[in-house]
């Protein structure tokens, strides 16, 4: 956390160099996200779900199948793995993983341009809008929920969120939100 408060933290989320020119990342490729995957479900058999937690955030990938199966894993106290997942271990182990990792001609980092606008929306937005309101005193938040409420979405073709609601329940904002 003390590293967000660092310049070079600030840059590197930016993109910028010291001198504020653009510095691009490289583009993630779809075979390293299969590998860090693997990685996972590998770290997830040492029995420690901090190591599978930090990995996932350290790596940047997250596959709700393998977790679903490391979380049961990590749930039990048992010293071996439980019966489901051991099974498939020896049986059929992409079943562990999601299918779209074996899906050919399908390349999850050039083929599904909507995972901008879900990186930005449910990182950026959801992030900014949950500091913004928590650092709110009980006066402000007045102001800002009348301002809401008199925002006119008449012309956008949307439905409204009711303003109390949407005050009390910002923390679980998602992306349809």
């Amino acid at each position: 956390m003390q590293d967000k408060r660092k310049k070079e933290y600030n840059q590197s989320f930016l993109h910028i160099d010291s001198l504020g020119a653009q510095a691009p990342i490289p583009s993630r490729m779809w075979a390293d996200i299969k590998a860090k995957t693997l990685e996972l479900w590998q770290m997830g058999q040492d029995r420690v779900k901090s190591h599978f937690e930090d990995g996932k955030k350290e790596k940047g990938v997250c596959n709700n199948i393998n977790q679903f199966f490391v979380e049961m894993m990590h749930d039990g106290n048992a010293a071996e793995l439980p019966p489901t997942v051991a099974v498939l271990v020896d049986t059929n182990f992409e079943k562990l993983f999601n299918p779209f990792l074996k899906l050919k001609g399908f390349d999850g980092c050039k083929d599904t341009p909507v995972e901008v606008f879900h990186v930005f929306l449910l990182g950026v937005v959801k992030y900014m809008t949950q500091d913004f309101m928590k650092s709110l005193k009980h006066n402000q938040l007045a102001e800002v929920l009348c301002a809401w409420e008199a925002f006119d979405v008449g012309g956008l073709n949307i439905e409204t969120i009711p303003v109390k609601y949407l005050s009390n329940h910002f923390k679980s904002l998602i992306g349809k939100d």
